[in-house]
């Protein structure tokens, strides 16, 4: 039986009903099933004025309902199930290995840009991934950015504990692995010249450092101290004291009181009195000396001291190396004042 618009009918009359209307302009929702909720749809009991339990919206008996809710699942569906769990399992251990280079891609890039970098993590964790997919180029380039990375910041270490031969050696790894980071390749030249300021090369430490201008992610004040620097030593190398003074007055203006740059004048005022013999500047740099702190913890800076009051005294001017091989780094008489 059917309600057709308000009208109980019959399936013949029902259908009748239906065709009676233009083609495709029978309205929505005209036709609605009556269904007597007393009678099971599946086996046709009647349970009387008892309404049945609406198993997918259709009365059912109790015997009924239990049937067709643990109805055998066919062999087929069974086989597929099993095929389809089967495909699951080797599929995922067959690109388990993508999934562990996502997870540590994406570890390592966390660690490459947390607010307290981990760049030996980094470094381990991108090197894992490219084993698990080496295939993939954006992997590749994680590895060499983390490679970089790890490499600049032991060179960073490595000039902490004076070492600047590593440090440039380790800052070139990273420019070469980063050509397009000129701050990287600046940086490297500034190692270099500091190693070879560290050698008594002044000449070269100076090019080194003039490279680097502009690019250098060191603050341009502090690379000009160091080429003022450069340029005093490269002066006394060619052994102009008259520039290598005037080059270390010109760094004591451009940092202040500072005692290693009044120290570079005490040295540069030392070289024009074993040179003139002209009292005054033997005065000076003694003076200069007076004043500079004496730090017992500092054996490069005690050794620099004696070499000057060994400059003084005996009016001879000889290079770190000379002095070290002919006098050693033992402490010299000072000089007397008259």
């Amino acid at each position: 039986m059917f309600d057709v618009g308000g009208k109980i009918l019959c399936d013949a009359c029902c259908t009748r009903e239906v065709e009676s209307y233009p083609a495709g302009d029978v309205p929505k929702g005209l036709v609605q099933p009556i269904v007597d909720t007393t009678v099971c749809a599946v086996c046709g009991t009647d349970s009387g004025s008892l309404e049945l339990q609406s198993v997918a919206g259709h009365p059912v008996c109790d015997a009924c309902s239990q049937r067709l809710l643990h109805y055998p699942l066919p062999l087929w569906v069974k086989a597929a199930s099993l095929l389809v769990a089967v495909l699951i399992v080797v599929s995922l251990a067959t690109n388990w290995r993508f999934f562990q280079g996502f997870f540590e891609a994406r570890s390592a890039i966390r660690c490459l840009k947390s607010d307290r970098p981990d760049y030996v993590k980094a470094d381990s964790l991108a090197k894992a991934a490219a084993r698990h997919v080496p295939e993939s180029a954006a992997v590749r380039d994680l590895t060499v950015t983390a490679q970089a990375h790890l490499a600049y910041f032991r060179g960073l270490q490595a000039a902490d504990k004076g070492d600047f031969k590593l440090a440039a050696e380790l800052t070139d790894q990273a420019s070469q692995a980063m050509p397009q980071d000129s701050a990287l390749r600046a940086d490297a030249l500034i190692y270099k010249g500091l190693d070879a300021m560290q050698q008594d090369h002044s000449a070269a430490a100076l090019e080194f450092f003039r490279k680097a201008r502009g690019d250098s992610n060191m603050p341009p004040k502090a690379l000009d101290a160091l080429i003022l620097r450069a340029e005093g030593g490269a002066a006394f190398d060619a052994k102009d004291y008259r520039a290598f003074l005037d080059k270390a007055l010109a760094l004591e203006q451009f940092q202040g009181e500072d005692a290693n740059s009044r120290a570079q004048v005490a040295s540069a005022l030392a070289c024009m009195y074993a040179q003139s013999g002209q009292e005054s500047y033997r005065t000076q740099a003694l003076q200069i000396l007076d004043a500079l702190p004496k730090d017992g913890d500092d054996p490069r800076g005690d050794e620099y001291r004696q070499r000057i009051l060994h400059r003084i005294n005996t009016r001879t001017i000889i290079t770190r190396k000379q002095y070290l091989a002919t006098v050693g780094a033992a402490s010299q008489p000072a000089a007397s004042k008259e």
